[in-house]
């Protein structure tokens, strides 16, 4: 080898060298690139869902003193409210029960779910998924909006009321579970409202139930993703093994433009229990909503980035409702009354 082609030789190096230094910077701009959409697609649909669920919520308590409609003092087995005259111990324990109770009916009702998808009842299941968001939509959501037109006074006949009421149950039962022809924000939109409409039937817990069953579900997710006898963990299992999504559980975001079969799938569960600390937090004043939401969407991030390094689905719960929890008290015993001295008269020395 003459000392001719040594130049020549070093130029075709350093020119392969740029070319893999540059393919390695265009592949981390695309995965910092896609990693960022993936989480505007994550974040979009929760904060609206949050934002919209925490707007109902207040308003319609304010207007109705109840939460809108009947307490669901009725689902629970002891009264833990202020007439019970019960001490904070016993109203702590009295409310721990009554969440344990509901999450047990909960996982009692997801364990028939997955048995019904494992032995492929599919028209029973899809049919019974289909007649509760109709009456969801339907009923609570003609409920919502039967209480603005009060509060503002609205005049509207009983058939119009009932007629639009159908309506928007039939599209959305259509638009969830059919999907064909139909525009995907349509379906995404659906999905929002029933989060919202879930999130407001289930604030109308006391307070006391309402925190306990917060942080009893963020411990049962936990064990029900993660375990091995998990429900949760053996209904993913089977939706990766058949490939087959059920319907109305999962909310779909495209993450790219260029590749629509590239999306990503959250679970309904996720929104309402978010919607709903977050609307608990909004009955107590704004700073406590405020920064309920802003340690949702740091615990959502810190498990989007747990997702990418152990590639497993994991639970979205715990980490989001332990820091709401935790800072929802925080700011109620120490931030709000200091912001509250703050705002009063000053002293001068």
């Amino acid at each position: 080898m003459n000392l001719c082609t040594r130049p020549t030789l070093f130029v075709r190096y350093v020119l392969a060298f740029a070319c893999v230094r540059e393919e390695c910077t265009i592949m981390t701009l695309t995965r910092s690139s896609h990693r960022c959409r993936v989480c505007w697609q994550v974040l979009k649909p929760v904060s609206l869902t949050m934002l919209l669920a925490s707007v109902v919520v207040v308003y319609i308590r304010s207007e109705e003193g109840d939460g809108g409609g009947q307490s669901l003092d009725q689902y629970t087995i002891y009264d833990e409210s202020d007439e019970s005259g019960d001490t904070t111990s016993v109203r702590l324990g009295k409310s721990m029960v009554n969440a344990l109770i509901i999450v047990c009916g909960l996982a009692a009702a997801t364990f028939c779910i997955v048995c019904l998808y494992k032995y492929r009842f599919m028209k029973l299941l899809i049919g019974y998924m289909m007649l509760s968001s109709c009456i969801l939509l339907g009923m609570m959501g003609g409920l919502v909006w039967w209480t603005l037109l009060e509060a503002w006074q609205v005049p509207l006949d009983c058939v119009t009321f009932l007629l639009v009421c159908y309506n928007f149950a039939v599209v959305g039962v259509v638009a969830i579970f059919y999907q064909k022809g139909i525009p995907m924000v349509i379906t995404q939109g659906y999905l929002v409202c029933t989060s919202v409409l879930m999130a407001w039937q289930l604030s109308k817990f006391e307070e006391w139930t309402g925190w306990c069953l917060l942080v009893v579900l963020a411990l049962y997710d936990l064990c029900a993703v993660l375990t091995p006898c998990g429900p949760l963990k053996a209904l993913v299992n089977l939706i990766q093994e058949r490939g087959e999504p059920m319907p109305g559980l999962l909310y779909e975001a495209e993450i790219s433009a260029e590749d629509p079969g590239e999306r990503i799938k959250l679970g309904l569960g996720d929104f309402v229990f978010y919607s709903v600390l977050v609307s608990k937090a909004a009955i107590y004043g704004f700073s406590a909503s405020a920064i309920c939401y802003l340690v949702i969407i740091s615990g959502l991030g810190a498990t989007l980035v747990l997702l990418s390094v152990f590639q497993t689905a994991l639970p979205a719960l715990p980490i989001s409702i332990s820091l709401g929890v935790t800072f929802y008290f925080l700011t109620r015993m120490y931030i709000i009354p200091f912001v509250e001295v703050l705002g009063g008269p000053p002293i001068f020395i």
